[in-house]
């Protein structure tokens, strides 16, 4: 009463070996992209199991390369800001906040307000009015606009 499965044959067992090492190649070469860029090999794809199962396991790759790349844009970030060019500026500012001490030069600055004024104020103050007078510009050429559809 019981059927035997058939045997496989020998070229059905090497292309069932090619694939599985082919879905393990492809594995590999997806972790260690860890999102360069190149398209990931879904879990369920290398793994022969139906789709939806492992989900949660591709999302949490998914998760884990995102992370992995957003950790590198962040070295490359840091990496970028702690050059020697930066580390130079930083030294020069404290030394010149250091010189520039009362307890080292004595050095004391007599400010005046005018210099706020005219460098803060009226350049704020004359931008706002062009941003005015072009907001009403563009009001009476939509209203032109409307008039004319009408």
């Amino acid at each position: 009463g019981t059927e035997q499965e058939p045997h496989a044959s020998a070229s059905d067992t090497e292309s069932e070996a090619s694939q599985r090492r082919a879905r393990l190649d492809c594995l590999g070469s997806s972790l260690r992209s860890l999102g360069n860029g190149q398209k990931l090999c879904t879990l369920s794809a290398l793994s022969g199991i139906k789709a939806g199962t492992l989900d949660r396991t591709e999302f949490r790759l998914k998760r884990w390369n995102e992370f992995v790349l957003n950790m590198e844009i962040l070295g490359s970030g840091i990496a970028f800001c702690v050059s020697l060019q930066s580390i130079m500026m930083a030294l020069a500012t404290v030394v010149a906040t250091f010189m520039c001490s009362r307890a080292v030069l004595n050095i004391s600055f007599k400010t005046s307000i005018d210099v706020v004024t005219y460098g803060t104020v009226l350049p704020l103050t004359l931008g706002l009015e062009s941003a005015w007078n072009n907001c009403n510009s563009a009001s009476t050429a939509l209203a032109k606009l409307k008039a004319a559809a009408i």
